[in-house]
């Protein structure tokens, strides 16, 4: 398996040697350690970008870390494509909205919310998976 330095790693993932530092300080990131030096193994490709992708899903590190926890490269695969499908679900229903909003001539933000929330709901029925209950019932995290 190849090994990075911090350096490199943080070159190739477009992030910062304060984050990945960071994300080993709460175990996100574990390193090996070889003749005194700190090196990340390629596996972490993937998981960081699973935690990129969770973190724009809006979950906090400390939910990232207990829904990552245990999951092989297969299985955070399988988690990243929900979480894209997800995304793309949200920008759908923001261009339902939009399109209804330029079709109506006097909504006011009153009704624009509420048509929103109307479209995410009807949205959110096929989904099932914004939630943490959500992931459990996807078994991406145990009970």
């Amino acid at each position: 398996m190849e090994k990075y330095s911090y350096r490199e790693f943080a070159n190739i993932t477009h992030t910062t040697l304060r984050t990945l530092r960071y994300y080993e300080s709460i175990n996100l990131i574990i390193p090996v350690i070889e003749n005194g030096r700190k090196y990340i193994e390629e596996d972490y490709f993937i998981q960081l970008q699973t935690i990129q992708l969770l973190k724009k899903a809006g979950y906090t590190l400390e939910e990232i870390k207990y829904i990552i926890k245990d999951k092989n490269i297969e299985e955070q695969i399988v988690m990243q494509k929900d979480l894209l499908n997800i995304q793309l679900t949200n920008t759908k229903i923001m261009l339902s909205l939009i399109d209804e909003i330029q079709n109506e001539n006097n909504m006011n933000i009153s009704k624009i919310y509420t048509k929103f929330l109307q479209i995410q709901n009807r949205q959110n029925l096929q989904l099932q998976f914004e939630t943490p209950d959500g992931l459990k019932n996807k078994g991406f995290i145990s009970s």
